[in-house]
């Protein structure tokens, strides 16, 4: 292991470097992290095991216990600092030490803050931080996956061009966020971007992040390689936006040439820059024009800013193959309902389809042997959920009751509520061991099947037109007239977050399979995506009228139903409408995607159509 103060190679397992003592951070962040199953804050937080570190945090997978939600958390801890029993102390006595360390701690603090002011899904999201043990503590997205360095060294130290092109468009809107909050990463290389499992990159280590409007920051922190010439100590120069552009193009080099490119301090020396047309023929000419352009020592001859870096890429369809064409195909309809569709669902399998109408008429479709029947009439029906197996249906009525009716035996299991108030939404878990309803005093209930228990949930001031429960039954969210998104534990009732921003009534909700995302669709003509985690906005579209909305079973995608009978399919990763269908001569009140990528959707033209979909 190479010792950071003085570069010595040590090849035993040393804690410290031979040479100069200083501490040796793998070894000795072995031996100082916090044992797996150790709680923080009172228990609310347990930590577990280590994942990584750098020269200023340990960081510990680990789990919100309450929710039993998987979380990252980063420790402050200083290669200057030791553990006693839990509390982490400078390593040296006296108060110059005391003095530096609490220094660094309240940067990392400050490093939280940053990111906790974002909401965005290129930049790590911070739920919570605090201090304890005499530390501080950063409660993190936990992200699965390999940064593009790791990426890069398994292919062989460089990556096709479509692929970096791939990952690496992603990261102008997050940097521009970023932008427009005074704020430059000034830390960009392969090692700090990410590329997770469900195929978004982020941004990582904010811990050189500098506040260029007003010239604050840690301009010492740096990496040669990545490095703009105006972040040398020596130089002093400004930066802004241009210091990142010169960082992402000097990514972009490495991850296509294989190798880092020469570091700026070389350059004003008199080192040349090897042209990555040379390192790379196969190199789209545009590309290597815009990096060469963007590798400028002159900060004023770089791109200024993202969206001219952007607009200088051109089409990317020139260097990036496109994604396979998204197509929807229409694959069977029923047409027994006389009367607008009310409410949609489906079994666990997807094989069976209940559809209820105005007028009371709930009708089961086999899609397997494309048969339907008549389950029953119920009078002022306002909405239905089918059970996982198909045995029975949870149907609400205009007189305010909600029963669980047999359809085998075709009698009532149970009667969950009588009387009013009207009953707006229900809702259940995919298993279907939580079921729920919204109603239009602005209350809402949560039964644990069979409906022996009773959580009421009360919060909102205006009706409660929309409900989802988290698939793993913890939380469940209700969106209101009264404009806001609210989430609670399912257990206690408790409010644990209230998210607004739409501007009218909320109409739908939806949680995504592994229950990390809630789609909030409004009248407003928006869908929010959230991290119901931490209440923070991660995507927000804009569209025909949305009034139901559910995620394709990988989570990638997000189908919306619209007033204008049209369906809105949005990949998540990018941002991007991938495609609009029209599938209907009215809204669609009913959409749910089944585990084999099909889809179906029900109407006021009172239809219930089933689609095929491809991409």
């Amino acid at each position: 292991m190479q010792c950071p103060a003085c570069s010595y190679q040590d090849q035993s397992d040393a804690t410290v470097c031979p040479r100069c003592n200083t501490p040796l951070a793998a070894a000795y962040y072995a031996r100082q992290a916090l044992p797996e199953g150790t709680p923080l804050q009172g228990g609310v937080y347990r930590v577990g095991e280590k994942i990584g570190m750098g020269a200023t945090s340990i960081v510990y997978s680990g789990v919100e216990v309450r929710l039993n939600h998987p979380i990252a958390i980063k420790e402050f801890f200083p290669l200057t600092a030791r553990r006693e029993g839990m509390k982490v102390v400078p390593t040296n006595s006296g108060t110059g030490p005391r003095r530096k360390y609490n220094l660094e701690r309240e940067e990392f603090l400050e490093e939280g803050r940053l990111l906790s002011r974002f909401n965005h899904p290129g930049i790590t999201g911070v739920h919570n931080l605090f201090e304890e043990n005499e530390t501080a503590y950063l409660v993190m997205e936990l992200l699965h996956g390999a940064t593009l360095y790791e990426l890069a060294t398994e292919r062989g130290g460089k990556l096709e061009q479509d692929e970096v092109m791939r990952c690496v468009l992603q990261i102008p809107p997050a940097l521009e966020t970023m932008h427009l909050y005074g704020l430059v990463h000034a830390d960009l290389k392969p090692d700090n971007l990410m590329i997770t499992e469900d195929g978004r990159v982020v941004l990582l280590d904010f811990g050189a992040t500098y506040r260029y409007l007003t010239g604050t920051g840690k301009t010492q922190e740096f990496t040669p390689a990545y490095a703009a010439p105006e972040q040398l100590p020596e130089l002093a120069g400004q930066l802004g936006p241009f210091t990142d552009i010169y960082g992402l193009a000097a990514t972009l080099y490495q991850l296509l040439a294989g190798r880092r490119p020469t570091p700026a301090r070389s350059r004003i020396s008199g080192e040349r820059l090897e042209s990555l047309k040379e390192l790379r023929p196969d190199v789209h000419p545009r590309l290597a024009a815009v990096l060469e352009r963007s590798l400028e020592l002159d900060p004023g001859r770089r791109p200024q800013d993202i969206k001219t870096f952007v607009k200088l890429l051109g089409g990317s369809s020139e260097f990036v193959e496109t994604r396979a064409a998204y197509t929807v195909e229409e694959a069977g309809c029923l047409r027994a309902h006389r009367a607008p569709l009310v409410a949609l669902d489906t079994s666990a399998d997807g094989r069976f389809l209940a559809s209820g109408s105005e007028d009371g008429a709930v009708w089961l479709w086999d899609t397997l042997q494309n048969t339907s029947y008549q389950a029953l009439t119920q009078p002022g029906l306002t909405g239905l959920k089918l059970g996982p197996d198909a045995s029975w249906l949870m149907l609400s009525a205009a007189d305010g009751s909600v029963r669980l009716w047999d359809l085998v035996r075709e009698r009532d299991l149970k009667v969950l509520k009588r009387g009013l108030p009207r009953v707006e939404v229900l809702a259940r878990t995919p298993d279907g061991g939580w079921l729920g309803a919204g109603c239009v005093d602005g209350r809402a209930s949560l039964w644990k099947s069979p409906g022996n228990t009773f959580v009421l949930l009360n919060g909102h001031t205006k009706p409660v037109f929309a409900m989802s429960i988290a698939p793993n039954g913890a939380m469940a969210a209700t969106g209101s007239g009264d404009l806001t998104v609210r989430i609670w534990e399912a257990d206690t009732g408790t409010t644990l977050r209230i998210m607004s921003g739409h501007q009218k009534q909320v109409q739908d909700l939806a949680f995504s399979p592994d229950g990390a995302l809630l789609a909030s669709s409004s009248l407003d003509r928006t869908i929010r995506v959230w991290d119901p985690f931490s209440g923070g906005e991660i995507r927000c579209f804009d569209g025909p009228v949305p009034l139901c909305t559910a995620f394709s079973p990988d989570g990638e995608v997000l189908v919306a139903g619209s007033l204008n009978g049209s369906l809105q399919f949005y990949h998540l990763a990018s941002g991007r409408r991938l495609i609009e269908v029209k599938a209907h001569a009215g809204g669609v009140r009913g959409l749910v995607l089944l585990p084999d990528g099909r889809l179906a959707t029900g109407s006021v033209d009172s239809t219930v159509r089933l689609w095929e979909v491809q991409g």
